[in-house]
């Protein structure tokens, strides 16, 4: 249960943190060891309940405590129940809310850049968990892009409305194509160039609608196309939403943006209907509250979601780590886990005009107002408040 978490061990229930060992319920916290619920700190170790915390062990509530009163302080928590996780959980957000200092944005190391969720980026203008590029626009969750513009998920130079493009150059309107140079309108492509509106070709070189010609040949009709296309106003287009391999709601869209129906197929995306099916096993409102009453056979057990009425179960390896660990069972569907898990990081991707807590001058963040953060901060007032 980890989302959007790089080099954590042995951790749970953890949204973007970076370099962790022992984390559980943290959320932008890098560099920490054997805590829980934090928020934006670094380099802590055996802290609990705390925010904005900068090299620091042994806290509760951002209050200093002696080892011994740590872990005593901590035995009185009860975080092997759930009803207690489920409490702290609101208390934490509570504290978020009103007490963390929120720096304007999320950003890293970058030069010449705006947007949110940045890391050592270079002229990248309005892009979005992007990661060692330069010279971006309008891009979203990249890493190592070069020269490239209106793109999703790809790690590619020169490239231009491509979603999934990886090490390739020079593409235009490619669909996970993988080490392609010098094409157009790809879809599932692998090592591919000087190719045009082919599906599935791996190792091809000129070739259109996945039929071979000479060099001179291609050059001559993939001319002809473009042109056809410019006039019916298709040219640059990406492929329509109808032809995506899944209905919105079973989509990283979704996740990122949540839509309802109505508003998906408005702007012309499929929706898919699952399947009503009355799935027979136990209700997650009736699993035991602590790990240790739940027997070895839950593997072997349907479990029902409440929220979706969707059955999951648990695999052994994840009781054991839920034993090792003390930790409760999930009581929801692992999708519907990581929707709620996700959901904070959908409301930072739109600039939002505000005023610094502090200094009360205007700034530029990216915290939807129904995040209801209080103490969002302009850089310079967080860097002095945050030591």
């Amino acid at each position: 249960d980890l989302t959007y978490c790089f080099d954590l061990e042995q951790s749970y229930d953890c949204l973007y943190c970076f370099k962790g060992f022992k984390l559980r319920h943290c959320f932008n916290s890098r560099d920490c060891i054997e805590s829980a619920f934090l928020y934006d700190c670094r380099n802590c170790q055996n802290c609990f309940m705390s925010w904005n915390l900068r090299n620091k062990q042994y806290h509760i509530l951002n209050q200093p405590f002696s080892k011994e009163e740590y872990f005593k302080k901590l035995k009185s928590f009860d975080l092997s129940s759930n009803q207690t996780i489920e409490k702290l959980r609101r208390e934490y957000w509570d504290h978020i809310r009103q007490d963390a200092v929120h720096r304007a944005h999320f950003n890293i190391q970058i030069t010449n850049s705006d947007g949110n969720f940045l890391t050592e980026d270079k002229n990248c203008h309005s892009c979005y968990f992007f990661e060692n590029s330069e010279n971006c626009r309008y891009c979203f969750r990249g890493y190592k892009n070069k020269d490239s513009i209106d793109s999703v998920g790809c790690m590619s130079e020169n490239i231009a409305r491509a979603s999934m493009d990886q090490w390739g150059y020079g593409n235009f309107c490619t669909l996970y194509a993988s080490s392609c140079r010098y094409s157009a309108y790809l879809d599932s492509c692998e090592e591919c160039e000087y190719c045009f509106g082919c599906s599935g070709m791996r190792k091809k070189k000129y070739c259109i609608l996945n039929k071979q010609y000479t060099k001179e040949e291609y050059e001559s009709l993939v001319k002809k196309i473009e042109t056809d296309m410019k006039q019916r106003g298709e040219w640059g287009n990406f492929f329509p939403l109808t032809a995506s391999y899944a209905g919105y709601n079973y989509s990283l869209a979704y996740i990122m943006f949540p839509e309802t129906k109505e508003g998906a197929l408005k702007f012309g995306a499929k929706w898919e209907n699952p399947k009503t099916v009355e799935h027979v096993g136990i209700r997650a409102e009736d699993l035991p509250d602590r790990i240790d009453g739940v027997e070895d056979g839950i593997v072997k057990q349907r479990i029902i979601c409440p929220e979706t009425k969707l059955s999951y179960n648990i695999s052994p390896s994840e009781l054991q780590f839920y034993r090792e660990h003390k930790l409760p069972l999930p009581r929801s569907h692992f999708d519907w886990r990581t929707l709620n898990r996700f959901r904070p990081l959908t409301l930072m991707v739109r600039p939002q005009r505000g005023t610094c807590w502090y200094c009360k001058k205007e700034i530029d963040h990216y915290y939807s107002p129904e995040l209801r953060f209080q103490k969002i901060a302009c850089v310079d007032c967080y860097q002095k408040e945050i030591a």
